[in-house]
């Protein structure tokens, strides 16, 4: 696996030398790298003629855990963020549960993984958060005196980002009360008629205050390549629509009234025209995002699913750029090098799905990560505080 992710990214051309060579100012960003769109183009500000093409990885489980993905395992709680912090809570109290979130992610991610990723080729790092990586009363960041939010996690990440060459995209993968019910939004709803965040005003007015906040923060910040508004928007892996439209319009309009010209991207469930043509809604500077999974390891019928994609793709007729922000291809390497290829002829962006796995004994989860993490499972009802920072201990 790690040998494919090479192959496909052997051909992407990337700014890191003309980045060392500079002033420091973000890392090794100045203003003069900030990212913009041209009908189907990427460039930076500075550099018109020059075509930028954002290809790397998704980080994973660092600030959101996906059970399939993580150590650990119960018979009778929830299997999502949200009702494990809630567990660790119950069980150990608040500052216990904060201590053991930090121990993760310190185990999870440590400088030598941007070098990992740069020497890869690689210089972009899609990076999944939610709600509750930034909000103090969801037990997973402290509260700072005198402020809503707590950005101390997504600037660390960025600035370490910044210091090896690498653009980040800010992906939010769980809007407040989950905007589609999965597991990797934070908080599991069972049916897709009981998802309301697209009809919920309180649900949507906090998740567009939240884009407000971050917009304030990191509108001048060249690191950050995008904003994605919403990760996977349907409810329960439902096609996108206008009551999505909608919400994305509006979180739009927020971050440009704040004088925030950062590239935004607009997801879809999961074809290009399950998305509006930009025009209709006068979006600009903007980037459509598709996810691709074909569940296969048959390298025919990948094959056959990957050439429909880049054929949807490229008859939708819209004048942006599209990047596909997650995809795998099981353990078979000749389809990872055919999608590779065939993302970088048809001057895509990707990132697939996923720099690491902490493997549990019951999945066979092997091609879908660039490292895989062996360990046992724990059982967040019955671990002891002890016990669970040991299996962290062991996620690096």
């Amino acid at each position: 696996m790690l040998a494919t992710v090479v192959v496909g990214c052997g051909n992407i051309a990337i700014n890191n030398t003309k980045l060392m060579a500079k002033e420091l100012e973000y890392g090794l960003f100045t203003s003069d790298d900030f990212l913009k769109v041209t009908g189907k183009r990427v460039h930076t500000i500075a550099d018109e003629e020059t075509d930028i093409y954002l290809r790397g990885i998704n980080v994973g489980g660092l600030f959101i855990t996906e059970n399939w993905m993580s150590p650990y395992v119960s018979d009778t709680m929830r299997k999502d963020h949200k009702h494990l912090s809630e567990m660790f809570v119950s069980r150990f109290g608040k500052e216990k549960a904060l201590d053991l979130w930090d121990y993760y992610r310190e185990c999870y991610w440590i400088d030598e993984d941007y070098k990992i990723c740069t020497k890869m080729g690689m210089n972009v790092i899609r990076l999944p958060f939610t709600y509750m990586t930034v909000d103090p009363e969801f037990n997973n960041v402290r509260a700072i005196e005198g402020q809503k939010y707590n950005f101390e996690l997504l600037d660390k990440f960025i600035e370490g980002a910044g210091r090896h060459g690498l653009y980040v995209i800010l992906d939010l993968h769980g809007a407040y009360g989950s905007h589609n019910g999965q597991d990797h939004s934070g908080e599991i709803i069972d049916n897709a008629a009981d998802v309301d965040f697209f009809s919920n005003e309180e649900k949507m007015s906090k998740t567009l205050d939240l884009w407000d906040a971050i917009s304030e923060r990191y509108k001048d910040n060249p690191i950050v390549a995008a904003y994605d508004l919403l990760n996977e928007p349907g409810e329960k892996a439902g096609t996108t629509t206008t009551r999505h439209f909608k919400f994305m319009d509006r979180a739009y309009d927020i971050i440009r009234e704040n004088n925030d010209d950062h590239i935004i991207m607009f997801e879809s469930c999961w074809g290009a025209k399950n998305l509006p043509n930009p025009t209709s809604y006068g979006w600009t500077n903007c980037i459509y995002q598709l996810h691709h999974y074909t569940w296969t390891n048959d390298f025919e019928a990948h094959k056959k699913s990957v050439d429909s994609k880049v054929a949807e793709i490229n008859g939708c007729g819209y004048n942006v750029p599209f990047y596909i922000g997650e995809f795998f291809c099981q353990k078979n390497p000749y389809s990872w090098e055919y999608t590779f290829r065939q993302f970088n002829e048809n001057k895509y962006h990707y990132t697939p799905w996923t720099y690491k796995v902490a493997l549990k004994t019951q999945y066979e989860c092997r091609g879908t990560s660039i490292f895989t993490t062996y360990k046992e499972n724990f059982d967040p009802e019955v671990a002891t505080y002890e016990e669970i920072k040991e299996v962290d201990d062991n996620v690096s």
